[in-house]
């Protein structure tokens, strides 16, 4: 039995749960798919007890998501083609984008680091056994970069280009967060909606439940700062979290202890990198903005509109 937890609770689990004309079936089975909707997603199926082991213990168990809305069918890349885009051309560009300061020609100005940066991964990635498309340097234009890019299926799209903030990549199976959107005549099929405050929360539940996967890139990193009061961050905090809790019933800290060892954890943290008064308030602004907003939203309690942009 696994530490913890009651035997008769688990077994009780299993008669309540499973209908009775599949609980033989049930405890014969050695590879089980769990399709949940958001509502019985929070059951423990698999500390269900039919014997003497729990269900995820005596067998092989997958949960699955079941939703309103979804691609019904994904398309996967079969092949191993990549897509390779580096520093095109920006041709129209003063046109399309009036008053951004383009260079006197109206294009924007060459990236000849984003031109090395493609051609080392097409490099790279045929060195790997990657049938490579490579679109690389100024005299690139839209029209062939388009065409190319729906001419044929690509595991791998790389862009190393223009843009702004906030811009999502897929391959058609994972998405990948890539800080740069708007790329010049790219389209987005999933738009950020226009929401109060937590757009990458609510654009995330959207494309999960439409059928993608979301890609984590651990040695991925990003520098982004504001100077901003601990009251403004624990008032952003608390309205981040408690829309998480609405969207996913997430709460990353659920007890006054895990509030308590989160202060704890933040102070010894940010007191090793800055000995401030702003770094002191921020450890206690972050954790307890997490705290009372997923505990606002569980709660049903009404909260005053945020004063976050």
């Amino acid at each position: 039995m696994l530490p913890g937890t009651v035997p008769s609770s688990c077994g009780t689990l299993f008669q309540l749960l499973i209908p009775n004309e599949f609980k033989d079936a049930a405890r014969q089975m050695d590879q089980i798919v769990l399709v949940l909707d958001r509502y019985t997603a929070d059951l423990p199926w698999e500390l269900m007890l039919a014997d003497d082991k729990p269900l995820a213990v005596r067998a092989a168990v997958v949960r699955q998501l079941s939703a309103v809305r979804f691609r019904p069918r994904v398309r996967q890349a079969a092949g191993r083609r990549a897509y390779v885009i580096g520093n095109p051309s920006t041709a129209g560009f003063a046109a399309a984008f009036p008053g951004l300061s383009p260079n006197t020609d109206g294009a924007l100005a060459e990236l000849p680091g984003a031109e090395a940066e493609a051609k080392t991964v097409a490099q790279t990635l045929v060195g790997f056994g990657f049938e490579v498309t490579s679109i690389v340097g100024r005299d690139q234009r839209a029209g062939r970069i388009i065409a190319g890019l729906y001419r044929g299926e690509y595991r791998i799209l790389h862009i190393a280009a223009h843009g702004t903030f906030n811009f999502m990549l897929s391959n058609g199976e994972a998405l990948w967060a890539h800080c740069s959107t708007k790329l010049c005549y790219l389209v987005r099929q999933h738009p950020f909606r226009e929401t109060t405050i937590g757009e990458d929360i609510e654009w995330a539940r959207e494309v999960l439940l439409t059928g993608y996967r979301l890609a984590y890139v651990p040695d991925a990193a990003v520098i982004h700062s504001h100077e901003r009061s601990a009251s403004y961050e624990f008032d952003r905090t608390r309205v981040l979290h408690r829309r998480l809790y609405e969207l996913f019933g997430v709460r990353t800290i659920p007890t006054p202890v895990h509030l308590a060892r989160a202060i704890a954890s933040c102070i010894v943290t940010h007191l090793r990198f800055e000995r401030s008064a702003r770094a002191l308030a921020l450890a206690f602004a972050w954790p307890l903005g997490q705290y009372v907003g997923a505990l606002s939203a569980a709660r049903g309690w009404k909260v005053r509109p945020p004063r976050v942009a």
